[in-house]
């Protein structure tokens, strides 16, 4: 798999949608080289993916989570350090780091989600953006709940001109 591919894996992970190769995307961008990673506009930050790694396993193995991001700077020394503490990597990742299930807690993220519709996580976004979000500004919310109103109001219109349609 190469970069592009693997941060579309994660991105679509965030989106709520399911891919079996999540956890093999996360590590290799997590090991990836930075200025890769820059060059293809990706926004992430592979120090931080390997800290989480660390968090990860540190809290699997009950070691500190800064000698466990000491012992796993590549990925041969993540997958070697995992084999040695009985951790099936690829199972912890996904259920551990994966974000496909997790709620949405800030308004930059559910922003981000109402651009894709057609994702998983579309609904909980609009939820968030209309009742949940403590951080949501107050003419965004307001905005976003007449257009999203709006919109509802034409596909039901839409809908029972179709349906008047079909009995005729």
């Amino acid at each position: 798999m190469n970069t592009i591919d693997a941060a579309t894996i994660v991105f679509q992970d965030v989106l709520g949608f399911d891919n079996p190769e999540f956890a093999s995307a996360y590590v290799q961008l997590a090991y990836s080289d930075q200025a890769e990673l820059d060059a293809l506009w990706f926004d992430l930050n592979c120090d931080s993916m390997k800290t989480i790694l660390a968090n990860v396993i540190a809290e699997r193995t009950g070691t500190l989570p800064t000698l466990v991001k000491a012992a796993i700077q590549t990925k041969p020394q993540f997958c070697n350090y995992s084999v040695m503490n009985h951790i099936a990597w690829q199972s912890l990742v996904n259920h551990a780091v994966s974000q496909k299930n997790a709620e949405i807690t800030c308004f930059e993220l559910a922003k981000i989600i109402l651009m894709y519709p057609d994702c998983p996580k579309f609904s909980e976004a609009c939820e968030y953006v209309m009742e949940l979000g403590c951080d949501v500004p107050s003419d965004f919310r307001a905005d976003f709940t007449v257009f999203f109103n709006e919109t509802v109001s034409e596909y039901i219109e839409e809908e029972a001109k179709t349906d008047e349609r079909e009995r005729d």
